[in-house]
C-alpha cells in the first residue's frame, strides 16, 4: 500500500515536520512490526530525515475497554445474529438451500441434537479453563507463558 512509510516520513520532514506520533491502528498487540519496524527502523528513517521527536502509541493489547468490546462483538456474532444469513452463505458457496453441498455433514449427523448444547457448554468451559491456566502459569512463573516455551520477544 502506498504511500510507503519511509517515503511519507521523508516527505513530512521535507515539509518541516519535526515531531511525529505514530498510531499503528491496524495492530491490536505489540509484535515484530511495532517493536522492530516502527520503534527502530522507521524511527531511524525519521531521525535521518530530520524528524527529531518520535513516539509510538502503544497497541491496545489487553486494555480492559478493548477486551470488553471484543467480548461484546463476539457475543453479538454468536448469539444475536449470524455473520451472514444462510441464503447469503449458499449464494457465496453456490449451492441451493434444499441441497447440501457434496461431502457436507449436518451437525445432527455428527452430534445428536440433545448433545449439541452440551458440547457448546463444554467448549466454553474448556476455553475458560485454558485462559485461567495460562494466567496462573504467568503469575507463578512471573513471566508471560509464551516465553516459557522460548517464543515471543523478551
Amino acid at each position: 500500500l502506498r504511500p510507503y512509510i519511509d517515503d511519507a516520513l521523508k516527505a513530512m520532514a521535507a515539509r518541516g515536520v519535526r515531531q511525529a506520533v505514530v498510531v499503528p491502528i491496524s495492530f491490536v498487540s505489540e509484535h515484530i512490526e511495532t517493536l522492530e519496524e516502527i520503534d527502530i527502523e522507521y524511527r531511524d528513517v525519521a531521525l535521518e530525515a530530520g524528524i527529531v521527536h518520535w513516539r509510538r502509541v502503544p497497541a491496545l493489547n489487553l486494555e480492559p475497554a478493548f477486551i470488553g468490546e471484543l467480548k461484546s462483538q463476539v457475543r453479538q456474532a454468536l448469539y444475536e445474529k449470524p455473520v451472514v444469513s444462510t441464503s447469503e452463505a449458499c449464494v457465496v458457496n453456490a449451492f441451493d438451500l434444499d441441497q447440501a453441498p457434496d461431502g457436507a455433514l449436518s451437525t445432527t449427523d455428527v452430534i445428536p441434537e440433545g448433545v449439541q448444547s452440551d458440547v457448546v457448554g463444554l467448549n466454553s468451559k474448556l476455553a475458560a479453563l485454558a485462559v485461567t491456566a495460562t494466567l496462573v502459569v504467568e503469575l507463578v512463573a512471573n513471566t508471560r507463558a509464551i516465553h516459557l516455551f522460548g517464543l515471543g520477544a523478551l
